[in-house]
């Protein structure tokens, strides 16, 4: 029978625990489904690192809906943001890397829709270097990488196009997003600490969870927001989509 969990966004260690409990009283192959559509980000990372070291894990399969329409692309300006402040900016559990005293602090950033966090994220962590990846024209529908463009236009101006990555990145490129992170990681690794902020569409974050897991010391940071736009954040649903999450080498 279906089992409830209950997580909270200020303890997203708590509802591991639960399935890990579940999981663990079983004696069986465990073939795992995972609907991502409306998952934060920091546990969808938990959860894909807890099932990739199972020892009894099986298939895991990730289901995915695309937005029909984001909240920034709507008509009223008062209903065109997803998140608003920030609580903090920490790493994500598990994803904490290892930084070494001697080499300076590299900056890796997805845009995405929410400029305020992207800012926050740069200003909390001050880094000596900062990459964008942005997005490409392949997105969900038409337009939305002009509005990732105008939410993080100022940081793009202030930071300069040097410090945009050559390759953008499409909405639904998970294979090309864990590329790029691993080409930018194996340039950089040497001279820097990487931090990476995924703040783009979630099929990114697959492919930047991809990347980051066969690369210990790298660092994945996070911005909790302090509110969300729960009533208009996305409505309705497109394309859905089913994709299997191969064991870590």
């Amino acid at each position: 029978p279906p089992r409830e969990l209950i997580f909270s966004l200020e303890d997203p260690i708590s509802f591991l625990r639960q399935i890990e409990k579940i999981s663990m009283s079983s004696d069986t192959t465990l073939n795992v489904t995972i609907d991502i559509t409306t998952f934060p980000r920091q546990e969808m990372l938990l959860i894909f690192r807890y099932f990739d070291n199972h020892p009894l894990r099986g298939k895991l399969r990730l289901l995915y809906g695309e937005p029909e329409k984001y909240a920034t692309e709507s008509e009223n300006a008062e209903d065109r943001w997803l998140t608003r402040g920030v609580t903090s900016v920490h790493s994500m559990p598990g994803f904490s890397g290892i930084q070494y005293p001697r080499l300076n602090k590299l900056l890796v950033v997805i845009l995405g829709h929410e400029g305020e966090r992207t800012f926050i994220t740069l200003r909390r962590h001050q880094p000596d270097k900062v990459i964008f990846l942005c997005q490409s024209q392949s997105q969900f529908h038409k337009g939305l990488d002009h509005i990732s463009r105008k939410e993080n236009e100022n940081m793009l101006a202030q930071h300069g196009e040097n410090c945009i990555w050559d390759n953008a990145l499409s909405a639904r490129g998970i294979m090309e997003t864990h590329k790029e992170l691993c080409k930018i990681i194996c340039q950089y690794r040497s001279k820097y600490n990487v931090f990476v902020a995924s703040n783009g569409t979630k099929l990114q974050l697959v492919g930047t969870y991809l990347a980051i897991r066969n690369y210990l010391e790298v660092q994945a940071t996070y911005a909790s927001p302090a509110v969300y736009n729960w009533k208009n954040y996305s409505i309705g649903c497109g394309p859905l989509w089913e994709m299997y999450l191969e064991r870590r080498s």
